[in-house]
């Protein structure tokens, strides 16, 4: 019985050591286990420290190459002479840009070209003297004097006739003043050209006519969508309706006429104003700007 309880107890001892040495083992394979992941998370750290070392000591490297490069005289002299360069190209583009616009303004005016200058001369008759020969915007003016009025409007049909104008118009057939001759001999009469003439040949085969209403005082404001029209050479056109405007409720009324910047005439203006219309035939390209004043001034109550 004895025995039997001694063999028990030795039993119970066997197993209380091994559980501790099992127990044991767990722990040390436990802990080896975290030395091992620390070990490689310091090994990853450190990795990771020498291969950004590495980077920076490069780029490092690179800008201290780059420092040199700028601070070098050749490249200093490189850098001046880019930016004269970079100057220069600025001044020629300003140069380009204003060629580019004298480029665009020859192409929308014409200009005196000898080979029709030529043309005309050649086809002068003999009775004719032509005194001037102006270029504006699409057209050609001819001045000169002759013997008859029938002369002038024969020169009109030979110049119509050289197919170098869409269309020639004789603008206006004076004849000499007497208080121009009075001083001259009956010879120096009978040899004088007693006749003006201006004639007008189109350069180009329409125009266009951009009428706009705008109120005459400081502010210059447009009243109204300016209008175009687009007229062949030679054909009339018609503004009607020109003396008097109703905008925003207000009746203004027609104060002053300017065509291509020029003023009119008085017997023009007056003429316009009693059609009630600007109407004429197109030879070259028109600008009007019709200009007006209020019908009636704002009492101060109608103000308030």
């Amino acid at each position: 019985m004895a025995a039997s309880q001694k063999s028990d107890f030795n039993k119970k001892d066997m197993n209380f050591f091994s559980e501790f040495s099992t127990s044991g083992s767990q722990l040390v394979s436990s802990f080896a286990i975290v030395l091992l992941a620390l070990a490689l998370v310091l090994l990853f750290i450190l990795g990771s420290f020498l291969f950004m070392k590495i980077k920076l000591d490069n780029v490092q490297k690179k800008i201290n190459a780059i420092k040199t490069e700028i601070n070098d005289p050749k490249t200093k002299a490189n850098l001046d002479l880019y930016s004269q360069l970079k100057v220069s190209v600025e001044d020629h583009r300003s140069y380009l840009f204003v060629l580019k616009s004298l480029e665009v303004r020859q192409s929308e005016y014409l200009h005196d070209d000898s080979a029709m200058m030529d043309r005309i001369k050649a086809n002068i008759p003999s009775d004719i003297t032509i005194t001037a020969l102006d270029y504006q915007e699409g057209q050609v003016v001819i001045s000169g004097n002759s013997m008859t009025a029938a002369d002038a409007l024969n020169m009109a049909q030979i110049l119509q006739e050289m197919d170098t104008f869409y269309f020639v118009s004789v603008d206006k057939i004076e004849s000499v003043d007497n208080s121009d001759i009075t001083e001259l001999t009956p010879e120096e009469i009978m040899m004088l050209n007693k006749y003006f003439f201006t004639i007008t040949g189109s350069l180009e085969s329409s125009y266009s006519v951009t009428s706009t209403r705008i109120l005459d005082d400081s502010t210059l404001a447009i009243l109204d969508t300016p209008t175009v029209q687009t007229v062949t050479a030679g054909e009339t056109f018609s503004i009607p309706g020109i003396n008097t405007f109703i905008y925003d409720g207000k009746e203004y009324k027609l104060s002053r006429i300017l065509i291509n910047g020029g003023k009119l005439s008085t017997e023009d203006w007056q003429n316009y104003v009693n059609a009630d219309a600007i109407s004429g035939r197109v030879t070259t390209k028109m600008d009007i700007k019709l200009y007006y004043q209020p019908s009636v001034a704002e009492k101060e109550g109608d103000s308030k």
